[in-house]
């Protein structure tokens, strides 16, 4: 996107937003940065649908799916791997997120896009994990001798 673009595209995200980061209230212009919900690449516009204000650490891991919002819930997930390094984020884990202050409703496909991408990366797998422990444990309990046909 060219810096005009780019420009626009922040100011509208920011006055939707009423100049404040969705998940944690924070105002400042030089703490937050309009987020692009479904990347550009991914075919997501620059439009104010397609944006959310977040505190600029937060929307590096939203652009790098460390950190999306469930779109069913609308509560705040990060990666298992930013909470057990960053235990500060542990109080917005889980943070139901309020969008109906927003001017504009956001693209609720476009932020099913970017959850599908995180709930791949992070959620799934270790949902796996979780599954694959359970059935190695069930495979190695030993045959009761005393089952009666």
């Amino acid at each position: 996107m060219s810096s005009p673009d780019q420009a626009l595209f922040s100011e509208d995200v920011r006055k939707n937003c009423a100049g404040t980061c969705v998940l944690t209230g924070v105002r400042g212009r030089q703490r937050t940065e309009a987020a692009h919900i479904k990347p550009r690449h991914a075919g997501g516009e620059p439009d104010v649908t397609n944006g959310i204000l977040l505190r600029s650490d937060i929307n590096t891991l939203f652009d790098n799916w460390h950190f999306s919002i469930d779109p069913d819930s609308m509560k705040a997930r990060f990666s298992p791997d930013v909470l057990s390094v960053d235990k500060d984020l542990l109080q917005l884990e889980g943070k139901q997120i309020d969008f109906s202050r927003l001017q504009m409703p956001i693209n609720i496909e476009h932020l099913r896009h970017h959850w599908n991408k995180f709930f791949n990366r992070h959620v799934n797998p270790v949902i796996k994990n979780a599954l694959n422990k359970k059935i190695n444990n069930y495979e190695k309990r030993p045959v009761s001798s005393n089952i009666h046909y």
